[in-house]
């Protein structure tokens, strides 16, 4: 049954049902209670999307928080305002990671030294993290011109959209010197109720999420995020990688959650209609894939696509993520069937063709999907 839920996603129609916002934002340094003991703050990011919301559990004399922010002193400085302001100047018993990425878990180590917290995350969101803070220009360089370069980027594109990552390296601060895993499956209890965690692949290796058991609230992370549909990318560490079909199956499994379970996205506000928001979901990478395909009627690389599919994008300099998108379509599009690479004998960059009818690409293309970021 999984499989047959993946595989005709293409062909639903998106709800132009509008979702359902209950939570008025919370004002700098101030938190807004969305439930009774879960409270919502947001912290601000120096780009696009402007603030990370992060998930304040009360327990009584303590508090769990969930995800805390870039590294840096204005994070710092938010968080002792939220410390010594509403959260009462109580300690925090636990930090929990949604996933590895610097806007969620890049204070993580400041946090833990100012609050006495432990540190919990999926382990592969860990070593990401590990990795991330890591990476110098000099150590991605060999393996960002092997990457870019065979999916047909010119290699003085490639070297400049390194540039670009590198400025990105300050943004993890120290980690915590160790951690406690979570993991699919486990049960958290938190403010008086049990939690489950459910982990998959998409946004990242091992996002987590976490639904309460009355499935009244579920912090959803970047994967549920309520207008712009989540950046799933493949890595230039993993090229064969598959991450829209794991996002896929999750997709599938959450349509069994009440449809009026408070959705706690880390990124815009509180939502009520699930149901609703993943089929906007699947209607705009149904969209994606059908330009995927139209844009391979010619056999192309990946690059050449990209540059097709996510012009606005890459008009506005987001190529290297646009690309890691770009990718993953083109892998669930190969894997499908769908279409065909092309290895060249002369060592030159891989070529994609569409294998599917004509016919078909009008079946991919679902009217009324949600699709902001590209209008």
């Amino acid at each position: 049954m999984m499989a047959d839920a993946r595989e005709d996603f293409s062909l639903r129609p998106a709800p132009a049902i509008p979702l359902d916002y209950p939570c008025a934002a919370p004002e700098p340094g101030q938190m807004t209670e969305v439930a009774p003991e879960l409270f919502w703050a947001r912290l601000p990011l120096p780009y696009a999307g402007g603030h990370v919301n992060v998930w304040l559990i009360d327990e009584g004399e303590t508090w769990t928080v969930v995800d805390c922010g870039l590294g840096g002193n204005d994070t710092r400085a938010h968080w002792q305002s939220l410390l010594d302001g509403p959260m009462g100047g109580r300690s925090v018993r636990l930090l929990i990671g949604t996933h590895g990425h610097s806007d969620h878990v890049g204070f993580a180590g400041p946090f833990c030294e100012m609050t006495g917290a432990a540190f919990a995350l999926p382990r592969a969101e860990w070593f990401l993290a590990v990795a991330r803070k890591a990476e110098t220009a000099e150590s991605l360089l060999s393996a960002a011109l092997n990457f870019y370069v065979h999916n047909g980027w010119p290699e003085d594109e490639c070297r400049k959209a390194l540039e670009r990552r590198a400025k990105s390296f300050g943004r993890y601060g120290p980690l915590p010197a160790s951690f406690r895993r979570i993991a699919d499956g486990q049960t958290l209890v938190l403010g008086g109720l049990r939690w489950s965690v459910t982990t998959s692949e998409g946004h990242s290796l091992e996002h987590a999420m976490l639904l309460a058991s009355d499935e009244s609230l579920l912090i959803a992370g970047d994967e549920l995020m309520p207008v712009a549909s989540p950046p799933i990318g493949v890595q230039m560490y993993e090229p064969e990688a598959n991450p829209l079909a794991e996002y896929f199956d999750r997709l599938a499994r959450l349509e069994a959650v009440k449809e009026e379970v408070l959705v706690l996205p880390s990124h815009g506000s509180p939502y009520r209609g699930l149901r609703r928001r993943i089929e906007q979901i699947r209607g705009h990478f149904a969209k994606r894939l059908a330009q995927t395909l139209e844009a391979a009627r010619q056999p192309a690389t990946a690059y050449e696509i990209c540059r097709t599919v996510f012009r606005n994008s890459v008009a506005r300099g987001n190529m290297t993520i646009a690309f890691g998108q770009t990718l993953s379509l083109v892998n669930l599009l190969l894997a499908r069937g769908a279409l065909i690479g092309e290895a060249p004998g002369d060592g030159g960059p891989m070529r994609y063709l569409a294998a599917t009818p004509a016919a078909k690409l009008d079946e991919l293309t679902v009217a009324g999907c949600a699709c902001p970021e590209e209008r």
